[in-house]
């Protein structure tokens, strides 16, 4: 090996040790002395480069915040718009379905109607008490009727018997005048 090869496996070395060691800077070796000016310059260069990278990133922030305010302000004014929009849209609606505009366009026939329409609530309920009223008649005419047929077959049988009867004592009582009508010719 050479002397060139040797320092640098020795710098290759030292750097794997640092990887490896903590990362905390306060176990880190710090070194008071600066080995390379061109470090230095380097460091300024990319501290102005820095600077002007900052600057433009503000630059490019305080134009997105500008776009930002532009893009409320524009948000409120259509939020207003809509709203305008909406309310108006309300008051035709409640033009439109508010009765009293509309009673006045309407013809002296149909506000007389509308003010004389029955009350069809009442109507409905006048309807029902009827149905039960007629359903609850009707039932008791059924049974009337019912009785009245039961009667009327047991008058039937009745006067059947009694007919019967009263034509068979009869019979009799003519057979009994009979014979003693014959009798008597004798």
């Amino acid at each position: 090996m050479n002397e060139n090869e040797v320092s640098n496996f020795n710098s290759m070395r030292s750097e794997d040790s640092m990887r490896k060691g903590r990362r905390s800077s306060f176990f880190k070796r710090r070194s008071t002395f600066t080995a390379d000016l061109s470090f230095m310059t380097d460091e300024i260069l990319c501290e102005a480069e820095d600077k002007s990278s900052d600057q433009e990133v503000e630059h490019k922030l305080t134009q997105y915040i500008k776009e930002l305010k532009r893009e409320k302000e524009d948000w409120k004014k259509m939020y207003e718009k809509l709203k305008r929009d909406n309310r108006e849209l309300k008051q035709k609606c409640s033009q439109l379905v508010d009765h009293s505009s509309s009673w006045d366009l309407l013809l002296p026939q149909d506000k007389r109607f509308l003010q004389e329409r029955p009350d069809y609530v009442s109507v409905g309920r006048l309807v029902d008490r009827t149905a039960e009223a007629i359903a609850i008649r009707h039932n008791r005419t059924n049974a009337t009727t019912d009785k009245l047929l039961h009667l009327t077959q047991d008058c039937q049988e009745t006067i059947s018997y009694v007919t019967a009867t009263t034509i068979l004592q009869i019979m009799s009582q003519f057979n009994e005048l009979d014979v003693h009508c014959q009798d008597e010719s004798n």
